[in-house]
């Protein structure tokens, strides 16, 4: 869940005002040509330090913002006693017994150990990690090994990283950050389109699937780059002195003539495809007829071009000798449309393939040691965004569990640009460049959840610390050393990491909101929000009515909201995490509560909210909406309040007889189809003969 962070940028920036540092702030502000610089660039206060020491304190620098908005962003503590994170690492893996009487929980579970030291050899506080399952170890284990992989290798273990719900790739803001230059996700009007419609989320899946893989294009643009480099490669031997066989000159040439036949053979299919519409517009008269037959004119021209350099490659002269080359390089920009299709990050839906360049070329076979290597190429080219930040956070709402989570923190890239000032260029960073999106500019932060596993891996991938708070570690950490002190020499990629085991023998994990014996207990916990659980109710609208009233409600705390939603069988999500029940300006777990609770409180925790917030007409709608059994509900409190016991029972009975008609009384009247409901006469003339026909017993 992501929330404004603003206040915590302006605590990290606070901090830093007073950490001695070798910067000054130089507020650069030049109105020339329409530049502004907002954002103030760094100078040394020596002239003398190089460039490597500026780099040097540029990055320190950085690195203490990151840490104070980290800080900010996941500190358990308050203004009075704030919490500061701690950086752990790796150490092991290993296996632990779960407490559970549950048949679908294994009997064992892997878990890893992370302590605050790099390298251990001995008995260490160490926080347990507890995996779901035997690929997260897969997916760490590759990441720890950084090993490069070829591209099969690779797609095989990408399968692991996006096919889970709920978890980082479902999480990253594809929709609404990935770039787009030509604003294709805005209307004709500039109005943004639905995100549903945003193809953001389905580009990154189709590349990790393996679409658009550098080097490896078999598109006609890059086919033709690929000759061309070859052909370039050959000239630079000839300048050598390395003479090319005349054999292997003429198939490359040939191969030439062949990519510009499919060339030709492309440009006449859309020739076609535009007489087609021609036709058709001109029948119906549409007003588009004067840009197809624009359109008709350039592609026409095109095909005459692509003929004449076909017949200057079928000549056999000395003066056609370097035609191959300019001829595959005109193909390969007609591909992108010169540059107008051409596609903001690779994978893009609805734009030409991305071009590849020779470095591509070289880099194609084994470019990547993980999925989360690759992730981050791809957060960089198509979200224009770095991960900063790698945290580990308490999950749970309950009381006593402690269940980790993980979390990344992602921040915009800022354009960096330069413009000449007193005749000297200095650089700046332009926050305003949103690259076509709409309300994210340069710097901003986001947090993403995800799996602890997945932010270990993306620390490993990517080397960035990976931070719990202090208090959790304190709380959290265990005893635990390693099985063995040698190292080991399998090219298993599960041997990767060490193994470890704990110091205590009998220390089990336990199952969230299970009870656990005394001698089991531990302050390790696994979720126990499982998706393939199968719901105690097998009726067709189970329905869980636990809060009778709104003052019964507003008594909750977060805590009892938490454990009466995973009691709920019609409850199936995932709850929010503390952070975000801590920060949220409006409670989440309301959000999630209210709508699965007796429809007449949950209306009046509505007209109590807009009364309060002053909207008038949300309050007179509401009270217009009210149902028959709220009315006679709020009638027996009347009566009751005005000490009329008869008519407050007559009231409370016909409450309780509109609630015998409804289905499901949990959802608004009109919400799902009245046919599934009793019919109010028809119920009232049961009941009513079998008042009448009931006879007295006899014994």
């Amino acid at each position: 869940m992501w929330q404004p962070l603003s206040r915590w940028l302006l605590f990290a920036v606070t901090l830093l005002l007073f950490q001695e540092a070798s910067f000054f702030v130089l507020p650069l502000i030049s109105h020339n040509n329409d530049v502004t610089v907002r954002r103030p660039t760094f100078s040394l206060s020596s002239t003398n330090n190089n460039k490597e020491n500026e780099q040097s304190n540029r990055k320190l620098q950085e690195k203490q913002q990151h840490d104070a908005v980290i800080d900010a962003m996941f500190g358990e503590g308050d203004d009075s006693s704030p919490t500061t994170m701690m950086t752990i690492h790796l150490m092991g893996q290993g296996k632990l017994p779960v407490s559970s009487n549950r048949t679908d929980i294994p009997k064992e579970q892997g878990v890893f150990f992370l302590a605050a030291t790099e390298k251990a050899t001995q008995t260490v506080s160490s926080l347990i990690l507890p995996m779901n399952s035997r690929r997260e170890l897969k997916l760490v284990s590759f990441a720890a090994a950084k090993r490069l992989l070829s591209k099969s290798v690779l797609l095989s273990l990408n399968m692991l990283l996006v096919n889970r719900d709920g978890a980082l790739f479902d999480n990253l803001p594809w929709n609404t950050w990935s770039i787009d230059p030509q604003t294709r996700n805005r209307d004709a009007a500039g109005n943004a389109i639905d995100e549903k419609y945003h193809l953001g989320k389905r580009d990154a899946y189709y590349r990790f699937m393996g679409k658009d893989w550098q080097g490896r294009s078999l598109a006609i643009g890059n086919l033709a780059l690929r000759l061309k480099y070859v052909l370039e490669s050959d000239k630079e031997e000839n300048k050598d002195g390395v003479a090319v066989d005349a054999g292997v000159e003429e198939s490359r040439t040939s191969l030439a003539i062949r990519v510009l036949q499919l060339k030709i053979r492309e440009s006449q299919m859309q020739l076609a495809g535009i007489e087609s519409e021609i036709a058709i517009a001109t029948n119906n008269q549409g007003d588009n007829l004067a840009r197809l037959k624009s359109d008709l004119s350039k592609v026409q021209q095109t095909i005459e071009t692509l003929e004449g350099d076909m017949t200057a490659l079928s000549e056999k002269s000395e003066k056609t000798s370097s035609m191959p080359a300019m001829i595959l390089k005109r193909i390969a920009g007609w591909s992108t449309n010169d540059g107008k299709n051409a596609a903001p990050y690779r994978g893009a839906m609805g734009y030409s393939p991305m071009l590849d360049t020779k470095e591509d070329l070289d880099g194609s076979n084994l470019s990547y040691t993980s999925p989360y290597d690759l992730l981050k190429e791809i957060l960089e080219d198509q979200l224009n965004a770095r991960v900063i930040g790698c945290v580990l956070e308490n999950t749970s709402l309950l009381k006593g569990n402690s269940v980790l989570g993980g979390a990344v923190v992602l921040q915009r890239i800022t354009l960096t640009k330069t413009k000449k000032i007193m005749g000297e260029e200095v650089e700046f960073e332009d926050v305003d460049e949103d690259y076509g999106n709409i309300d994210v500019k340069g710097g901003e932060l986001k947090i993403v959840e995800c799996d602890a596993d997945e932010a270990l891996g993306i620390s490993l991938s990517q080397n960035v610390p990976l931070k719990v708070d202090s208090a959790i570690f304190e709380r959290m950490s265990l005893l635990a050393e390693p099985l063995s002190s040698e190292k080991s020499v399998s090219q298993n990629i599960f041997d990767t990491i060490p193994t470890w085991q704990p110091n205590d023998s009998e220390l089990s994990l336990q199952i969230e909101g299970e009870r656990q014996l005394p001698m089991t207990s531990s302050p390790i916990s696994i979720s126990g929000n499982f998706d393939d659980t199968p719901p105690d109710s097998k009726s067709l609208f189970p329905v869980d009515s636990p809060i009778k009233s709104l003052d019964e409600y507003d008594t909750l705390s977060d805590e009892d909201k938490a454990k009466t939603l995973l009691e709920m069988s019609n409850f199936s999500g995932r709850l929010p995490r503390p952070r975000a029940v801590r920060q949220s300006e409006s409670n989440p777990l309301d959000q999630l509560l209210l709508p699965l609770i007796d429809e007449t409180v949950r209306r009046q925790y509505l007209i109590r909210d807009a009364e309060r917030q002053g909207d008038t007409e949300l309050v007179k709608e509401l009270k217009s909406l009210k149902s028959s059994r709220q009315k006679a509900l709020e009638q027996a409190e009347t009566a009751r309040d005005q000490g009329d016991a008869d008519l407050a029972s007559q009231c409370y009975s016909e409450s309780e007889f509109q609630k015998s008609l409804r289905a499901d009384s949990t959802q608004d009247e009109g919400a799902y189809s009245s046919f599934l409901d009793k019919d109010d006469w028809y119920e009232r003339n049961r009941q009513a003969a079998a008042k009448r026909g009931k006879k007295p017993s006899f014994g």
